[in-house]
C-alpha cells in the first residue's frame, strides 16, 4: 500500500513539469516570431553633366609634309609622309648638309600627349654609314634651314636628336602636343654627309631614312 502511493505521486510531479516545460517553449517561439515589413530598391546610374554613361577619350596625332595636298594628315604606318630635303639630297657629295621639315599636332578632338623621335634604321650600312642627321623644333617651315637649325640648337629643349648622330639614334628628349590641335610643332631634319673618308663605292648610292614619332596621351 505504501509503496503505490509513493510511485502516485512521483507520476504526477513528473507530468505537471513535463507539461511546465513545454508550455515554456510555445511561449519562446512566440516571443521569436519576425513581424511583417515594406521593402523599397533606389537605383543610380553613371554619367555625365546630367547623361547617362561614361565612354574613353581620344588620342591622335596628324602631321604634314611639304608634298601633302592637305593641310594634315594621318599616317600611321611606314613609310609615311615624305620629308623633303630638296633636290640637293638626290646627289649627295661629301660634307653636304640639307634640311627638311614635318609639322605635327594632336587632332580634334584629341586628348594631350608627349612624342619621341625614333629612327626605323636598325644598322647603317652602304650610304647610311657615311650619314649623320640631327632634329630641332624649329618656330615654322620657314626656319628650317642652317641658320633657325642652328639657332634652335642653341635652346636644350628645342633638341630631340644633336647633329651628327648616326642614323640609327633616337631621340635623347621628348616634347608635348596640346589637346584638340591647339598648337602646331615643327619639327626641322638635318642630314650630314661626312667630309672626309668617303670611299669611291659610295658614289651612286641611295638610302632612305625613316623615323617616326612615338606618342604617348598624357
Amino acid at each position: 500500500m505504501g509503496k503505490r502511493i509513493g510511485v502516485g505521486r512521483v507520476t504526477r510531479r513528473t507530468k505537471f513539469m513535463a507539461v511546465g516545460a513545454a508550455g515554456a517553449v510555445l511561449l519562446g517561439g512566440i516571443g521569436v516570431t519576425s513581424l511583417a515589413a515594406w521593402t523599397d530598391q533606389e537605383f543610380v546610374q553613371g554619367g555625365f553633366n546630367g547623361s547617362a554613361g561614361v565612354g574613353t577619350s581620344t588620342f591622335n596625332v596628324l602631321q604634314s609634309v611639304a608634298g601633302d595636298s592637305s593641310s594634315f594628315t594621318d599616317r600611321e604606318t611606314s613609310p609615311g609622309g615624305v620629308i623633303d630635303f630638296s633636290s640637293v639630297a638626290a646627289a649627295l657629295s661629301p660634307g653636304a648638309t640639307v634640311y627638311g621639315w614635318v609639322q605635327l599636332k594632336t587632332d580634334d578632338p584629341s586628348i594631350d600627349g608627349t612624342l619621341a623621335l625614333k629612327s626605323s634604321t636598325a644598322t647603317a650600312t652602304g650610304l647610311a654609314q657615311y650619314l649623320s642627321y640631327g632634329a630641332t623644333i624649329v618656330p615654322d617651315t620657314g626656319t628650317c634651314t642652317a641658320n633657325g637649325f642652328a639657332t634652335a640648337a642653341g635652346t636644350a629643349s628645342n633638341v630631340l636628336t644633336a647633329a651628327g648622330q648616326p642614323v640609327t639614334a633616337d631621340s635623347t628628349q621628348t616634347f608635348t602636343l596640346a589637346a584638340n590641335g591647339a598648337e602646331t610643332r615643327t619639327v626641322c631634319f638635318q642630314i650630314h654627309m661626312q667630309d672626309a673618308d668617303v670611299p669611291d663605292t659610295a658614289m651612286g648610292l641611295s638610302f632612305t631614312p625613316i623615323w617616326y614619332f612615338d606618342a604617348i596621351s598624357s
